[in-house]
């Protein structure tokens, strides 16, 4: 079972994945977080999007699935440093 979504989990500037429809996870849409909207509680309960064509729209957190890829470049560019 996955771990459910947490609102920390997801950033501005992060690529992820659009559930919609029911569709297989091969036909979901790609699209970059642009930003957060914040409930009344203070946790991450919408994200705005933007997809490759540019179209933006928004989605319930819960429908958003990141992409496990490494999107923190400080913490690359610390062990590129010390590599040195």
């Amino acid at each position: 079972m996955r771990k459910p979504q947490s609102s920390s989990d997801t950033r501005n500037g992060d690529v992820v994945l659009t559930q919609a429809d029911g569709r297989p996870r091969h036909m979901l849409t790609k699209a970059i977080v642009e930003g957060l909207q914040e409930g009344r509680d203070q946790k991450v309960r919408t994200v705005i999007l933007r997809t490759p064509e540019g179209r933006r729209f928004s989605r319930p957190v819960e429908m958003v699935v990141p992409l496990e890829i490494d999107q923190g470049w400080e913490r690359c560019e610390g062990m590129v440093s010390r590599l040195s």
